[in-house]
């Protein structure tokens, strides 16, 4: 874990995206969500003209089960995060992913898709990346 608190330093000095997406799959890998493990993980993916930055499928079905957006910046901007928002849900509504997260370097939200459509609700939210232990846990129990 202490190197994930050195990249969790570098994030906060950066606000990169590229930092951001780096600590997400290290979460993802502590998390136990790896190809060993059956998952299949892939970046930039493009699908339907959509281009989530991470997503994350089951590897003996390829059915969806985790769709990430990360983002640089301020997360508490309200017009990024308002715009990154509903980017996010639109990538767990159009590709059908049952779970996703918006990760800035300064607030992560976790959101699930309900039984009906346009039902996507956020069902915790931190503003600090600082408690990766929340995220990780999570995508434990996905």
């Amino acid at each position: 874990m202490e190197s994930l608190k050195i990249l969790l330093e570098q994030v906060e000095e950066t606000y990169s995206e590229n930092d951001v997406t780096s600590l997400c799959l290290c979460m993802l890998e502590l998390a136990g969500k790896t190809f060993t493990n059956g998952y299949k993980i892939t970046t930039q993916a493009v699908s339907l003209d959509l281009i989530p930055d991470i997503s994350i499928r089951i590897l003996f079905n390829n059915n969806p089960l985790i769709v990430i957006e990360c983002k640089g910046g301020n997360g508490h901007a309200s017009n990024h995060y308002n715009k990154s928002l509903k980017q996010i849900k639109n990538y767990i509504e159009i590709l059908q992913y049952p779970y996703g997260f918006l990760v800035f370097p300064n607030r992560s939200i976790f959101l699930t898709k309900g039984n009906r459509e346009a039902n996507i609700k956020a069902e915790w939210e931190n503003n600090t990346l600082d408690n990766t232990k929340d995220i990780i846990d999570t995508i434990k129990d996905l």
